[in-house]
C-alpha cells in the first residue's frame, strides 16, 4: 500500500498519552491528505476505498484503465466522492486526470470527442483556439465528476530529440508557449476545473524521458530564465491553481559554490528545495504544488518511490505527491 504506517496504542491506563495519540492521528491524516493515488479497474477497488476511508487520502488520479463508458465513469467518480463523504472527509476529493488532448487523453472517443492537442493549437497562431478547446475540455471533465486536470503543458519544445514532450507543447518559442498556456488555464478555470501546469521548471530540453530515467538539463540559470521558466512565470502571475514539478535534475539552480559531483546536483526538481524556492520565493507562488508520479524511474530508479515520497515532503513546500497505483510492484 502507498502511504505511511503509524501504529498507535491507546491504553486506558495511560490517560496522559491520549492527547499525544490524538495529535499523532491528526498528523497522520494530514499527511495522507497529500497523497494522490491511482488504481486499476472500472469500479472503485477495495484498496482505493480503504485508502479513502481509513487513511483519508485526499486525491485520486484516473487513467485510461479506469474509463469504459460515460455512465460508468460518472458512477465511478460519484462512488469515490460518496466514500469520502461517508468516511468523514471535511471536503470532497480532488479527482484528477491527464486530459491534455491530442497525444495524451485518458477519455477518448466514443466516451468523449477527440480534441486537438497543444501543438496543433499552437500552429493556428491564435490563442483563442486554445481557450475554446480548454473550455470544452472543462465541460467534459466536469460532466464526469472530474475537478482537476493535469494540464496544460508549459514545457517549451526546444529539443527536437525530446522523447516525451514534442507535440504536447504548443511551441519552441517560450513567449508563444506562455500565451497559449495562459489561454488554456483561463478556459479550464472558468469551466470549473483546476488546471495544473507542468512540468516545472521545464521538461522541454531533454533527450531522456523521466518515465525511464533521470534527465539532466545543463543550462545555466540565465538560460533557464530566458526559456524554460518564461511560461511558468506567466502562469504563476496569472494565478494558476496548481503547478506540477518534474523529475529532472538542473545542476545550475543550486549553490554555485557546491562541487559538480555533490549529490544535490543530481536531485530531481520534484525533490529539490532549490527548485521549489524558485516557485515559492522568487515567483511568489502560493498555490498548490504537485509532484509528478513517484513511480517514474526519474525517482524510483534513483531514490526509490517510498524514499522519494519522504524527500518530497521534507522539501517542505510540496502540497501533493503522486503515485499511479495502490501498490508498489
Amino acid at each position: 500500500m502507498v502511504g505511511f504506517v503509524l501504529i498507535l496504542e491507546h491504553r486506558s491506563d495511560r490517560p496522559y498519552l491520549r492527547n499525544t495519540v490524538d495529535h499523532a492521528s491528526c498528523c497522520f491524516t494530514n499527511i495522507c491528505q497529500l497523497f494522490i493515488v491511482g488504481f486499476h479497474g472500472h469500479v472503485a477497488s477495495e484498496d482505493i476505498k480503504t485508502l479513502i476511508h481509513t487513511h483519508k487520502v485526499g486525491a485520486v488520479i484516473l487513467f485510461l484503465r479506469n474509463v469504459d463508458n460515460a455512465t460508468q465513469l460518472l458512477e465511478l467518480t460519484n462512488s469515490l466522492q460518496e466514500t469520502a463523504k461517508t468516511s468523514g472527509h471535511k471536503q470532497g476529493l480532488f479527482i484528477a486526470i491527464d486530459q491534455e488532448n491530442g497525444l495524451v487523453a485518458r477519455i477518448k472517443p466514443p466516451v468523449a470527442a477527440q480534441l486537438p492537442g497543444s501543438m496543433a493549437l499552437g500552429a493556428t497562431g491564435n490563442a483563442e483556439n486554445a481557450y475554446i478547446i480548454a473550455s470544452a475540455t472543462a465541460e467534459t471533465l466536469k460532466s464526469f465528476g472530474i475537478n482537476t486536470n493535469y494540464a496544460p503543458i508549459a514545457d517549451v519544445n526546444s529539443e527536437p530529440k525530446n522523447p516525451v514532450i514534442g507535440v504536447r507543447s504548443p511551441s519552441d518559442n517560450p513567449e508563444t508557449v506562455g500565451r497559449f498556456v495562459s489561454a488554456q488555464i483561463k478556459g479550464l478555470s472558468e469551466g470549473g476545473v483546476i488546471p495544473c501546469v507542468k512540468h516545472f521548471p521545464g521538461h522541454g530540453d531533454t533527450a531522456v524521458d523521466s518515465h525511464y530515467g533521470l534527465p539532466i538539463i545543463t543550462k545555466s540559470r540565465a538560460q533557464l530564465d530566458a526559456c524554460e521558466l518564461v511560461p511558468f512565470r506567466r502562469a504563476v502571475a496569472e494565478g494558476v491553481g496548481a503547478v506540477m514539478t518534474a523529475h529532472i535534475a538542473l545542476p545550475s539552480i543550486g549553490d554555485s559554490a557546491v562541487r559538480d559531483d555533490h549529490p544535490s546536483k543530481k536531485l530531481p526538481a520534484s525533490l529539490n528545495p532549490d527548485a521549489i524556492k524558485i516557485l515559492r520565493e522568487e515567483m511568489k507562488y502560493d498555490g498548490m504544488i504537485v509532484s509528478d508520479c513517484l513511480e517514474m524511474d526519474g525517482v524510483r530508479a534513483t531514490f526509490g518511490t517510498e524514499n522519494g515520497a519522504v524527500m518530497a515532503l521534507k522539501v517542505g513546500w510540496t502540497d501533493s505527491i503522486s503515485n499511479a497505483t495502490t501498490e508498489i510492484e
